[in-house]
């Protein structure tokens, strides 16, 4: 069996997506011992008589096959924004990008623990540069940015000397000049907690989906101080500033052995069938080891609202180790989609912004590149 050992991304997660496979076609798969070798056998583990060889088989052949069909394309011209040289080890993320309209494109990243540069490109691939401090020198990590009317909403999470993230947002009318809002912290973890009752101390908003003028839905992640035991989780409001968090999206609790990091949810639609999709990072927060962070996808029945989804156990995008900026992680991925979750196309193709990260502190400790992608699955 070509998953009995192994570290990387496609072994690693097996055993959890034999477990999504075998619940399928078996009422009671917690019955089964499970053995996280994957090794072979004859057991009948099925009311039809199947052995498990079988359908481990099978579901190696669906496995390979879904992977497979995430067939990402990377940018000629990655890394698009390298790492700032000022601070030592600062990084470039996330890429919140913003599509204005035709040649008009914006980006908001962080570069340290806090600043946040602006960027603006004619046609999504050239992003330019920027001076040091540029917006807004004691801002922290930008999570969104939408704009309504004439005016820009920049919604970031930040925290003092102890990371208890909260929520908060700028606005401008000019991509320049910016004014943080009077009342900021708009969200508190302590509010979310109260809603789910969950013991987290971190909370970060990641996506934000218009459904109509007075339905707005958020997602994001909570976390413990650390940043682990990641929590995706949702919530809606009456306008674009009512972020609220009510619901945590069910996923497996052994998830993918010690992964902790599940983080930056991305949600839209899929360009054909019109159900709710959504992306995020999972990983780990390894500062040593390569190929510790990945892309993985969230699929739903429903048409109408983001709600009820299902995690699949697979990577859809991982490392190239032959890319020296991506070594380690591909995280923080922001789609080029409008605010209610309509995928836009880049030269023909769907594109995904991501965070890549090499195993070392260097020029790519955190640089912003691009893939795209002709179909969804």
């Amino acid at each position: 069996m070509p998953y009995n050992a192994g570290t990387n991304r496609k072994a690693k997660y097996f055993n959890q997506y034999l477990k999504y496979y075998f619940n399928r076609y078996i009422s009671n798969y917690n019955a089964y011992v499970w053995d996280n070798t994957i090794t072979t056998g004859t057991n009948v583990i099925s009311s039809n008589g199947t052995s498990k060889d079988a359908l481990i088989t099978a579901a190696i052949v669906e496995y390979e096959a879904y992977i497979a069909s995430w067939n990402f394309t990377r940018h000629a011209s990655n890394p698009l924004i390298q790492s700032p040289t000022t601070p030592t080890n600062a990084e470039a993320y996330p890429p919140v990008v913003f599509y204005e309209g035709v040649g008009d494109y914006k980006m908001l990243i962080k570069t340290d623990v806090n600043r946040t540069w602006k960027y603006t490109s004619a046609d999504g691939v050239s992003w330019g540069s920027n001076a040091v401090g540029e917006w807004d020198y004691t801002l922290a990590t930008p999570l969104v940015l939408r704009k309504e009317g004439s005016t820009y909403y920049a919604f970031y999470g930040g925290f003092n000397t102890t990371p208890t993230g909260k929520i908060g947002y700028a606005t401008s009318t000019d991509f320049t000049t910016w004014t943080k809002y009077a009342s900021n912290p708009i969200y508190q973890v302590s509010s979310y907690n109260a809603a789910t009752g969950d013991d987290k101390q971190n909370i970060y908003l990641n996506d934000i989906i218009k459904i109509s003028e007075n339905l707005y839905y958020f997602f994001g992640y909570a976390s413990y101080e650390d940043f682990s035991n990641c929590t995706l989780i949702w919530g809606t409001g009456t306008s674009l500033t009512d972020v609220n968090f009510t619901h945590i999206i069910d996923t497996p609790a052994d998830l993918v052995y010690s992964e902790v990091w599940l983080q930056n949810a991305q949600v839209f639609k899929h360009p054909t069938t019109g159900k709710w999709m959504m992306t995020c990072t999972l990983g780990t927060q390894s500062t040593t080891t390569a190929d510790v962070q990945c892309q993985v996808a969230f699929y739903s029945e429903r048409t109408d609202v983001p709600e009820d989804f299902v995690f699949i156990p697979a990577p859809i995008f991982t490392v190239n180790a032959s890319n020296a900026w991506e070594t380690r992680q591909v995280y923080a991925s922001f789609w080029l989609k409008d605010e209610s979750g309509n995928l836009i196309t880049l030269g023909g193709d769907y594109a995904m912004y991501y965070s890549g990260h090499g195993t070392t502190a260097s020029a790519y400790h955190g640089v912003v590149c691009l893939a795209t992608i002709t179909t969804i699955p």
